[in-house]
This record gives C-alpha cells, sequence and structure tokens, in this order.
C-alpha cells in the first residue's frame, strides 16, 4: 500500500492506493474540505488542493473593519432610540393598574439576563442579524411558570446545528433541526431545541429554506478590501523606506565603480530600519564619496482613500444605512443631519425595530398571556422635526385650504379637520362659503388676502438675500 500521510497539529490525513491493483484507487474515506486554523485542505479530482482562508466570519469582520464596526453600532444605538412599551393587546393602551403578568414581562424586558440589559440585550440580537443568518436566543422557564425567566442571545459563531430533511412539510423552526450544540472552547452543551427561539432579519431566503440571507454576505468584499487597504497603509508607513540614498559617486577612467555583492547585501539588510516611524532612520548613507538620489514614490497613485471611500459606500449601502451620517459623507444630499437622520429612521430603522417587536412578542408568547410589547419613536422624531420648515408647511396647507373653502370646494368643518383642529364654531358647521352671511364671507376673503400678501413678503425677503449671496460669492 503505497501511501501519503499529512498532519496538521492533531489532525491527520492519509490517501493511499494498493499496488497490487494496477488502476485501481483505494483511497481511504475523506471530506471534501478540511480545515484547521487558516488553513484549507481540499480534495478535488484524486488531488489535495491547499489555499489560506480569507473568508473571515461576520464576529471577525465585526472585529476587524472599522467601518462596518461603526455602522453596526450606530444602528443598534438608534434602534434602542424606540420606547417598548407594554399595552393591553385589545385597546393597544398602557394599564393604569399593571397586573402581576404585566410586571413579569415588564422585568423580563428591562432586564432579560443577569449580564445584559435591554438595551444591551437589543443591540446584540440587531447587530448578529446583520452578521449571520439568525440570532438564536435561549429561554430559560422554570416549570409552572408561563413567563420566562430569562433570555440569552447566543453567539451564532459557536453553534452547532444538525439538520434534518424535513423542510417542506415543517410546522415551525424547530422541525427543522435534529440537534443544537453549543461549543465553546473545549466544552459542549447539547441545547433542547424547543427552549430555542431564531430571530431572522427581515430579507429573502433563497438557497436556503431554514433562514435568510444576512446582509453581510453581499457587502463582504467590501470588508475584505477595508481590511487589505489598511494593512497596505500601515505596510506603507511602517515599510516605505528611506527617502533618498548617499551613495558613492567614485569613477575610474571608463565608468562608475561597482558596488560589491557585500555592500547590497548589507545595503538590503539596512531598508528594513528605514521609515517615517519614530526611531527609523530616513536617509541611507553609503562610503566612498557621496552623491544624492531622490527617492520617489507616489503613494496617491494607489488610490487608497479612493476605494477605501468606495468601500465603505458600498458597506452603507448594503446595510440600508446612510452614508451622509458617517463622519466620511461630506457630500451630502440633506440639508442638515437631521434630515439625514429623520430618513434613516424612516428607511432603516423603524422597519428593522418593527421586525423585532413582532418575533420579540412570539418569542416570550405574549400574546397568550394577554400582552402586547409595542415600540414608539415619537419622541426622537419630534426631535428631529425642523420647526422652522414645520410652520412653512402648516402655513401653505392653510392656505390652500382657505382656497378650496372659498371656492366651494370643501366644508368650513371639513377644513378645520383638515387643519388638525377639533374644535368647530357651531355656526358655520356643515356649511359651503356661498352659505354663509356676507359679513363672514368677507372676514375670510380679507383673511386670505392677508395671507397672500405675507407670503410674498417673505417670499420677496429670501429672493433679496440670495442675490446678496450671489453678489458676496462673485466678489470673493
Amino acid at each position: 500500500m503505497a501511501k501519503f500521510e499529512l498532519s496538521l497539529g492533531s489532525f491527520t490525513l492519509k490517501v493511499g492506493r494498493d499496488s497490487t491493483t494496477a488502476n485501481k484507487a483505494t483511497s481511504l474515506p475523506i471530506p471534501n474540505a478540511l480545515n484547521y486554523g487558516s488553513t484549507s485542505i481540499e480534495y478535488i479530482g484524486g488531488r489535495l488542493v491547499f489555499k489560506d482562508i480569507n473568508d473571515k466570519n461576520g464576529s471577525q469582520l465585526y472585529a476587524t473593519c472599522p467601518p462596518l464596526n461603526y455602522i453596526l453600532n450606530q444602528k443598534a444605538l438608534l434602534h434602542n432610540n424606540g420606547k417598548i412599551k407594554l399595552v393591553n393587546p385589545s385597546t393597544l393602551i398602557e394599564p393604569k393598574i399593571k397586573v402581576a403578568r404585566f410586571e413579569e414581562y415588564e422585568r423580563l424586558l428591562r432586564l432579560p439576563n443577569p449580564l445584559q440589559t435591554e438595551h444591551q440585550f437589543r443591540a446584540q440580537i440587531n447587530t448578529t442579524l446583520d452578521l449571520y443568518p439568525f440570532c438564536a436566543v435561549l429561554k430559560i422557564k422554570p416549570i409552572g411558570f408561563n413567563v420566562p425567566a430569562q433570555l440569552w442571545a447566543l453567539p451564532s459563531q459557536y453553534l452547532e446545528i444538525e439538520r434534518n430533511d424535513k423542510m417542506l412539510f415543517a410546522e415551525s423552526v424547530q422541525d427543522m433541526i435534529k440537534t443544537v450544540k453549543f461549543r465553546y472552547g473545549k466544552t459542549v452543551t447539547t441545547l433542547d431545541k424547543d427552549s430555542l427561539y431564531f430571530f431572522t432579519s427581515a430579507t429573502a431566503s433563497f438557497d436556503d429554506m431554514f433562514a435568510p440571507q444576512p446582509p453581510l454576505e453581499a457587502i463582504k468584499p467590501h470588508c475584505v478590501n477595508i481590511i487589505n487597504i489598511l494593512e497596505s497603509r500601515q505596510s506603507i508607513i511602517q515599510n516605505r523606506g528611506a527617502e533618498g540614498i548617499l551613495s558613492s559617486g567614485a569613477k575610474d577612467s571608463s565608468s562608475v565603480i561597482p558596488i560589491e555583492p557585500h555592500e547590497k547585501e548589507e545595503l538590503h539588510n539596512d531598508w528594513a530600519q528605514y521609515g517615517l516611524l519614530k526611531g527609523q532612520r530616513r536617509i541611507v548613507i553609503s562610503s566612498a564619496v557621496v552623491q544624492w538620489s531622490q527617492i520617489g514614490q507616489p503613494f496617491n497613485q494607489l488610490q487608497l482613500l479612493e476605494q477605501y471611500k468606495d468601500d465603505v459606500m458600498g458597506i452603507c449601502a448594503g446595510l440600508n444605512f446612510k452614508f451622509q451620517l458617517l463622519p466620511q459623507g461630506t457630500e451630502t444630499a440633506f440639508n442638515n443631519q437631521n434630515k439625514a437622520y429623520s430618513a434613516q429612521y424612516r428607511d432603516g430603522v423603524i422597519p428593522q425595530a418593527d421586525n423585532y417587536i413582532r418575533q420579540y412578542n412570539d418569542c416570550v408568547e405574549a400574546a397568550a398571556n394577554g400582552v402586547l410589547h409595542t415600540v414608539d419613536y415619537t419622541e426622537t422624531l419630534n426631535e428631529l422635526v425642523d420647526r422652522k420648515e414645520e410652520s412653512e408647511i402648516r402655513k401653505n396647507n392653510t392656505q390652500s385650504l382657505l382656497t378650496q373653502f372659498t371656492n366651494c370646494l370643501i366644508k368650513y368643518d371639513e377644513a378645520v379637520m383638515e387643519l388638525g383642529n377639533k374644535e368647530i364654531n357651531p355656526a358655520f358647521k356643515g356649511k359651503f362659503f356661498n352659505e354663509l352671511p356676507p359679513d363672514e364671507q368677507k372676514l375670510f376673503m380679507n383673511y386670505g388676502r392677508q395671507t397672500n400678501n405675507a407670503n410674498q413678503a417673505t417670499d420677496q425677503g429670501n429672493t433679496g438675500q440670495e442675490n446678496q449671496s450671489d453678489q458676496g460669492s462673485q466678489n470673493n
């Protein structure tokens, strides 16, 4: 038996062929790929292929890609600005007097486990869903109790899930699972699959029916590019070498005297000592007659900063995060940061929070116990409102409704209610403009003219300011 044996630490792979059977291979059964540390060994077409793994998992990219880390942390902070309330499912109102089950759910919400607060728990789940297909939450519920005592969000990289073939006719995620193990270091714990709840993101499932594809999968190339760019910049700073060379200018009758081989070797060995860091040399010095040779290194041609910014924008797009909210987002399409934050809440935070709170209610079996959790961002959104812009909008709406009313397109009470007012003058209720007494009609007409004059004066003032601004720019 001719045999090839490969050992990697405690891992041994053997492949062999019986020499007595000329054309028949009797190889030991091995998997298609074996992983050990950062090395991958694949068995393809009877050949061993070695390669280095550059595909990091979610937690590794989160720890080594600064923009990804920052964006996910910002998303978690924005999500946590929503206030979670416990309400009655039928009225959607917080009870004035909370019964025992409300107090139990309130305690679980504010302190899901001994190591995490409400905000830490929410941040871990939402961040995990951007990095992994799911976030498994272990529910600790004592026998005889309806409300879980603790909730633990398990790190996905430590879970080992053995699946079964039941997919199309499964009634729950648990029906698709055979066993679940939690491996941390040398400790392996088998978990009760019925005690687990799997949070998933609101994205589509294509390759796997068990869980949707996380947003990270599409932006991994951007994350790897950024890590490589940072490593390149660090290498340039540490190992860029000298700024120039002082060398021999000695010549004989025919040419420049060449440098001896041992002198070249010494020069190469010394090269690593030069750079821009503190303690590094900046000039190469050689013996004999001295002449200076400048070393030009046009690092800007590498366009590392441009590539970095492009990759950051790709990560923002993949994670549904406004690039304008980053320190690099100087070229903004928004007039101010409040508009950018409002757009982020509308397009990303609130939909993600709605997905989270629905699954949280399902996880803790809130509906079965007559409780409903809701998340509200009203207070935060009110802080982002531009009061001047809000006043301008209300003024325009008032003028529009007044025009419709005086042209007999709507009734008085319809106009008042459209403005959000609840108090309606009984004398005008249910009447069109032409049904009012002449004196009242004159009152509305005068108010309309005053409003138009005020708007025109404001427009002229804004135009004058813009002209002065333009003239000042031209003079400068």
